[in-house]
């Protein structure tokens, strides 16, 4: 049973719907100014233009122990649109977002933690990225996080953002980049994965990108690779199989990579006891 419903437009407005209570003719937006609704979140880009949502949302509650917003509920979104006739075309810049519902308002993306694409390179023959990497306590007051796609012009996330528990807890993400030029069918893009409570680097290797069993080893100029081009045309939405993640691409062919899970539980993890009478 939902008590609330989250939801992009096209203006770049992250609604909050209220659908708690008992009776439907009482659901309605979260957020009123007198009569007229107002969205939990606004996304602009620093130029301060809308910048539309086109990708399901995502939620997960903070559970890690010492986090300054532990307990909190966290709403990942990514923007971008690619189905109108001129968004292949599109260069505005757009964000990856984290943004931590207290049932209030967030105003603009000042109140946000900002994020960044580190360093971007080759590594095994496959082009990578790295992530800025968040600081102890500079997550402190803050509603939540985002990173500007500003490094590949018209990079954006239309599909959904995906929470997944591993050796550390990670949020994935399918980035695409289409190129508008016949000698490059498809365009391309990275399956994107970073800490998502702070929307920095993961802080340890998570991708195996060179598929040697050896997470330790996949680094870019030192740092832990945090995104790779799968070399698929532009990727789908990620599926987490196991302990590899899987994209489909706009060239036809599949992609896949390991992912480091960590201790995760191996065999019987519950029971249950039959009584009889």
């Amino acid at each position: 049973i939902a008590d609330y419903v989250y939801a992009g437009d096209l203006y770049g407005n992250l609604w909050k719907f209220d659908v708690s209570d008992s009776s439907l003719s009482n659901w309605d937006v979260a957020f009123k100014s007198g009569d007229t609704p107002e969205p939990l979140f606004i996304a602009k880009d620093a130029a301060n233009n809308p910048q539309p949502i086109t990708a399901p949302i995502s939620i997960a509650y903070n559970e890690v122990a010492g986090d300054p917003n532990y307990g909190k509920l966290f709403v990942f979104f990514g923007t971008g649109s690619y189905f109108r006739a001129g968004d292949p075309n599109d260069s505005q810049i757009q964000s990856w977002y984290g943004i931590i519902d207290e049932d209030e308002r967030i105003i603009s993306r000042s109140e946000l933690k900002q994020r960044s694409i580190s360093d971007e390179g080759t590594f095994a023959g496959k082009n990578v990225r790295t992530f800025s990497t968040a600081t102890p306590g500079d997550m402190t007051g803050k509603k939540g996080w985002y990173l500007d796609f500003n490094t590949q012009t018209g990079e954006r996330i239309v599909t959904t953002s995906k929470f997944i528990k591993a050796v550390k807890p990670a949020l994935i993400a399918s980035s695409i980049i289409p190129v508008v030029d016949p000698c490059i069918p498809g365009g391309k893009g990275y399956l994107n994965a970073i800490d998502p409570f702070t929307g920095g680097s993961l802080a340890v290797g998570f991708l195996d990108v060179n598929d040697n069993g050896d997470f330790s080893d996949d680094q870019l100029n030192g740092n832990p690779i945090g995104a790779v081009d799968l070399d698929i045309g532009m990727p789908s939405e990620p599926a987490v199989i196991g302990s590899q993640i899987v994209v489909g691409g706009s060239n036809t062919k599949i992609g896949g990579i390991n992912f480091n899970p960590g201790s995760l539980p191996k065999g019987r993890i519950s029971w249950r006891e039959i009584v009889l009478e």
